[in-house]
């Protein structure tokens, strides 16, 4: 505009216009062209006034007449607003509609960081109750085992392949010097294999059921946000299994040292000691514990198909051996129980995810950073920073799904605990476990990806132990069989007809027994092993029960 138009305006005017340009408070373009459309107006309105004085009268009766400036502004505002065209007017409703969204995800995302879990089961403690039979505390093996195994002193390290590699040597293979610090090993252990021997005789394993120390302090004296991690059922401290299971070994060397004195009594009995602690193992607590019993009870086993198959062993002691062996699993061979893993992936969801909200609740991002990093406590990690973990807790499925998952991956497994590997292959479950956790996405479902265990190998293990137990009770009614009447049976059928074996010895990997035939003065005794079929008892020494491309059986006698 001219400023010689705004000369001719009073200054009541140009003040007025100022203001009310102020008060539409809009775009710099948008106010010049306010300013220039008032000017003219009033330059206009004023054009026919004859002196100064006339204008500056008018022109206060013109700004009276416009009225308050701010409604006037705001009136002003609305209008241009309104006289924008259409595409102008949709990309700024689009662009105030994704603030508004921006917004609206920034305070969203910072709740959802911040939220935590809520533990409202003590799996603990449940597991505690169920585990604990209701028997007097003095008939508890837990007590004499915790003590032999802290009592258990190492062989020397230079000699520590004669519990490995080289345990299966008989006595009379070893040299002299070896026998000697075997037997200096055994009298510096004399008390924990008493405590052993001891819990043997006990009715039942029970221990209670904690957090390692080391948990507890992290748990205590860390940041905050780690103290759920470090209280649940993945910190439950284990016992001292390696010494248990160095001590059992022990057993098996005491009953081979007095098979060759001569001292049958004793060589039957530490067999059978040994057999029983493993025992009281299995068929409860945590799968490790039970896995350590089944090859405690498989040490046994093995050994006691020696013991049976010698030939200087009296027919009565053979006989009384035979009758403890039956005992050792009165009420039948437990399989694996898996109520510990399943409440481990309970406990796991309700520590790692929110309780509420849509979907039951979604997955913390302080989950996430404890299952990716090696160590739940990475200094070099900024936890509310990981912009990565977070986009995968914004994704990851919600709570309602993951226990849906988790209902349906124990529901699998325990199906499963009492089914042979052969009944598994014929069902076509022998990989349903595993395609169930393959196939889900490993974005989407990352804690049940992560967490759920494949165990169909741990309820396989249980059914080899059992039958090597099996295998070792069918041995020794073979042989009191062989000591009574002077020949073998022609069949296992015969034993079981005649009462030296209450039932057929059952083989995991075929819909049968255990496979058994006379061959000359002896016979053979054996498993089809994991390729399921019968090699005609041909054991692949790389691998005892035929797992791999070679296959074989899993020969029980001769050794």
């Amino acid at each position: 505009m001219d400023d010689g138009k705004k000369k001719v305006l009073p200054g009541v005017v140009l003040e007025y216009i100022e203001l009310l340009v102020k008060k539409v408070r809009y775009r710099r373009k948008v106010r010049e062209d306010v300013r220039e459309e008032l000017i003219g107006h009033f330059v206009d309105a004023l054009k026919d006034c004859a002196d100064e004085g006339e204008r500056e009268k008018v022109g206060k009766e013109l700004v009276e007449a416009f009225g308050d400036v701010k409604a006037l502004g705001k009136l002003i505002r609305r209008g241009k607003k309104r006289c924008r065209v259409w595409w102008k007017k949709a990309i700024i409703r689009s662009l105030q509609g994704l603030g508004i969204l921006i917004l609206a995800f920034i305070v969203y995302v910072g709740l959802f960081v911040n939220d935590r879990p809520v533990v409202r089961v003590d799996y603990l403690a449940r597991l505690n109750a169920i585990s604990r039979p209701d028997l007097p505390e003095e008939l508890n093996a837990w007590p004499l085992l915790d003590r032999a195994a802290g009592e258990y002193i190492s062989l020397p390290s230079e000699y520590e392949d004669l519990n490995r590699g080289r345990f299966g040597e008989s006595w009379e293979e070893l040299s002299d010097e070896e026998r000697g610090v075997l037997n200096e090993w055994m009298a510096e252990n004399e008390q924990a294999w008493r405590d052993f021997g001891t819990a043997s005789a006990r009715l039942y394993y029970w221990r209670e059921y904690d957090f390692s120390e080391g948990s507890k302090r992290a748990a205590t004296e860390e940041d905050p946000k780690y103290a759920l991690w470090n209280e649940s059922l993945f910190s439950v401290a284990l016992p001292n299994l390696g010494a248990f299971r160095d001590v059992a070994k022990q057993g098996i060397w005491r009953s081979r040292r007095a098979r060759v004195a001569g001292d049958w009594e004793t060589a039957l009995a530490d067999c059978a000691a040994v057999a029983r602690v493993g025992a009281l193992q299995q068929g409860k607590g945590m799968l490790i514990e039970q896995l350590v019993g089944m090859a405690i009870g498989s040490l046994a086993s093995g050994e006691m198909i020696r013991l049976a198959m010698e030939p200087g062993v009296p027919l009565e002691l053979l006989t009384e051996a035979q009758e403890r062996w039956g005992e050792i699993y009165a009420d039948g061979y437990p399989m694996v129980n898996l109520d510990f893993e399943v409440m481990t992936q309970y406990d796991t969801v309700q520590r790692a995810f929110t309780d509420g909200g849509i979907g039951g609740g979604h997955v913390t991002v302080q989950a996430l950073l404890n299952l990716e990093d090696d160590s739940i406590h990475n200094e070099d990690r900024i936890w509310v920073n990981d912009l990565e973990t977070i986009s995968w807790a914004l994704v990851h499925a919600r709570r309602d799904e993951v226990m849906a998952i988790c209902d349906k991956w124990g529901a699998l497994i325990k199906r499963q605990e009492d089914m042979t590997p052969y009944e598994l292959r014929a069902s076509g479950e022998e990989t349903a476990v595993d395609d169930m956790i393959i196939g889900l996405s490993e974005v989407r479902y990352f804690i049940p990806r992560s967490l759920l265990p494949a165990l169909g190998r741990a309820s396989a293990v249980a059914f080899r132990a059992k039958a090597e137990y099996e295998a070792a009770l069918t041995i020794l009614a073979l042989r009191v069989w062989e000591m009574e009447r002077g020949d073998w049976p022609g069949s296992l059928e015969e034993l079981v007809a005649a009462g030296y074996l209450a039932e057929l010895p059952r083989d995991p990997y075929s819909a049968g027994s255990l496979v058994y035939r006379r061959e000359g003065d002896s016979f053979v005794l054996y498993s089809l092993g994991e390729d399921f079929d019968d090699d005609g008892g041909w054991q692949n020494p790389d691998s005892p029960w035929g797992h791999g491309d070679e296959g074989g059986d899993r020969v029980f006698w001769p050794r």
